[in-house]
């Protein structure tokens, strides 16, 4: 295994609909071996469809606000940021993030 991703509901409390029509990614982790080969966009692309499949029609997920990588990564697979702001304890400190989202 070189990486996995979860998806289900959005956790967040601006999709209180009584059926979520906002799906999250939590988590989506690479094997550092095979960042930038594109096993990446893979898993995206596959998790994106799991929640087309799901009956979603937008996805969001939190990012660190000074991982530029990821962020740069969302962007080019067509995320943005939705102006979102808020605090995860990382680390043993408080870091920002910021939540993407993509229209599915």
């Amino acid at each position: 295994m070189v990486g996995f991703s979860i998806y289900g509901p959005s956790r967040d409390d601006d999709d209180d609909d009584a059926t979520p029509t906002t799906g999250e990614v939590p988590a989506i982790y690479l094997d550092p071996d095979v960042i930038g080969t594109g096993v990446g966009r893979e898993l995206l692309a596959e998790t994106i469809v799991a929640l087309r499949t799901a009956g979603f029609t937008r996805a969001s997920l939190w990012v660190l606000e000074g991982n530029g990588r990821a962020r740069h990564f969302y962007e080019k697979a067509g995320w943005a940021w939705d102006g979102s702001v808020d605090t995860h304890a990382f680390e043993g400190a408080t870091e920002p993030i910021v939540r993407y989202a993509i229209d599915l």
